[in-house]
């Protein structure tokens, strides 16, 4: 599960009249960013080491880039899903509960 300052926030924005619609886009919101940033990185960096590691085999197969866009998307759908799932629970969780100093 997350730690405690995260079931804080949700706790708290919850309080504040925040609904679990709202406190799920907050918290995907910056997965969202951080894998489409380390997207634009590594895929065309992939792209290149592939077609020179494959450059040096007899038998040449191509390389196409929707491969990489397909790998990414189907990422994408299990990051969006996993953490939606997560922040669910944390969002439809007790407000008093996530607020209590344990």
């Amino acid at each position: 599960m997350w730690g405690k300052s995260k079931r804080k926030t949700v706790a708290i924005h919850k309080t504040n009249g925040a609904s679990i619609t709202d406190v799920i886009m907050m918290l995907n919101q910056g997965f969202v960013i951080r894998f489409a940033i380390a997207f634009v990185i590594a895929a065309p960096l992939s792209y290149i080491i592939v077609n020179r590691w494959l450059e040096n085999f007899a038998y040449k197969t191509p390389v196409h880039w929707w491969i990489f866009v397909a790998g990414g998307l189907l990422v994408f759908i299990i990051t969006v899903l996993t953490v939606s799932y997560q922040s669910y629970k944390a969002a439809a969780a007790n407000p008093v509960e996530g607020i209590k100093i344990s």
